[in-house]
């Protein structure tokens, strides 16, 4: 929207002034940890879920909440969390959260992101 363009404009988005990389690493494409990671990355989850995927309380972006949680899923659930927007307990994701896009990468693309979530300390959210 106006308001978006706006604001990115100004640069008071975090990481929108910053340049694209001068390359972009190969990565294979596989249920695997490394490219769990990729797939993070260039879905910009730190953007909204800070730094150390430990939820933020909001600010410019909503609050989101510690992906740490979603380390304790099993592999179907988080399978099933990206596909609908609800959690294994029953809570459907904000409408900012892209889970419809998430959900469209196949299985072993988001197994792969689980498989990086599960494999990184995520410190506990802030209190």
């Amino acid at each position: 929207n106006l308001l978006g363009l706006a604001m990115g404009g100004a640069n008071m988005f975090p990481g929108i002034a910053e340049p694209p990389p001068e390359t972009v690493p190969h990565v294979t494409r596989g249920e695997t940890v490394e490219y769990g990671k990729y797939l993070a990355s260039w879905m910009n989850c730190r953007e909204c879920h800070g730094t150390a995927l430990q939820g933020t309380k909001g600010g410019i972006l909503p609050p989101a909440p510690s992906l740490r949680t979603a380390q304790s899923w099993t592999s179907d659930q988080f399978l099933q969390a990206m596909r609908t927007g609800v959690s294994p307990y029953g809570k459907q994701f904000s409408p900012m959260m892209p889970w419809k896009n998430i959900g469209r990468f196949g299985d072993d693309e988001i197994r792969a992101i689980h498989l990086y979530l599960k494999s990184i300390e995520i410190p506990l959210p802030p209190a």
